[in-house]
C-alpha cells in the first residue's frame, strides 16, 4: 500500500500547479528520492514503482533537467520490460518518452533508435493503422526534421497524416497537427507551393 500512498502524494504534487510553478517543483523534489526509496522498500508492486519514477521523470523533464529525467526514465523502461515485457503498450509509451528526452537534448541518433522500437512494438502490437503507431512516426519525423534532413521528416510525416486522415478523420487536431508539420517543412525548403498546400489544408 506504501506505493499507492506515494503515488498519490505525487499526484496531489501535480494537482497543486507542480508543472506550471518552477519554485513550486524545486521545493517539493527534494523529497522524491526519499518517498522512492520508501515505496520500493515497502511495495512489491513493481508497476507502482515505475510510475512512481515516471512521475519523478516528469518533475526533472518540468524543470527542463533531461538528464535527471532520462535516468529516472531508464529505471521505469527496465520494470516495464521486465514485468509487462518488452512488447507491451505501455513499454512502447516508455520507449517514446525516452525517445523525446533524447530529442530535447539534442542527442538525434539515440532519440531515433528508441523511437524505432516504439515504432515496432506499436505496429505489432497495436496495429500500422493505430494513433499510437501514427504519433511516433510523426516523432521520427520531429527528429528528422530536427536533423535538417527533410526528405526523411516528410517521408515520416506522410505515414503518420496516412494513418491520421484514415482513422481520425481530416478535420482531427492531430491531422492538422500533421498537415502543419510537413508545411513547415515544405517551407523550410523553399518550396513555398508546398507549403501553403498544407496549410490551406
Amino acid at each position: 500500500m506504501h506505493g499507492f500512498y506515494c503515488l498519490s502524494f505525487l499526484e496531489n504534487i501535480k494537482k497543486e500547479g507542480a508543472y506550471h510553478q518552477t519554485e513550486h517543483i524545486i521545493d517539493r523534489i527534494q523529497y522524491l528520492p526519499e518517498l522512492l526509496q520508501i515505496a520500493t522498500l515497502f511495495s512489491e508492486e513493481k508497476a507502482i514503482i515505475a510510475d512512481i519514477l515516471l512521475s519523478i521523470r516528469n518533475f526533472y523533464e518540468a524543470l527542463g533537467d533531461y538528464p535527471q529525467a532520462l535516468a529516472y526514465n531508464l529505471q521505469a523502461l527496465s520494470i516495464h520490460e521486465k514485468v509487462l515485457g518488452k512488447e507491451h503498450p505501455s513499454t512502447a509509451t516508455t520507449y517514446n518518452n525516452i525517445g523525446l528526452l533524447y530529442d530535447n537534448m539534442g542527442d538525434y541518433p539515440q532519440a531515433l533508435e528508441y523511437y524505432q522500437q516504439a515504432l515496432a512494438i506499436c505496429e505489432k502490437v497495436l496495429g500500422k493503422e493505430h494513433p499510437d503507431t501514427a504519433t511516433t512516426y510523426n516523432n521520427i519525423g520531429l527528429v528528422y526534421d530536427n536533423m535538417g534532413d527533410y526528405p526523411q521528416a516528410i517521408l515520416y510525416y506522410q505515414q503518420a497524416l496516412a494513418i491520421r486522415e484514415k482513422v481520425l478523420g481530416k478535420e482531427h487536431p492531430d491531422t492538422a497537427t500533421t498537415y502543419n508539420n510537413i508545411g513547415l517543412v515544405y517551407y523550410a525548403m523553399g518550396d513555398y507551393s508546398q507549403a501553403l498546400e498544407y496549410y490551406q489544408q
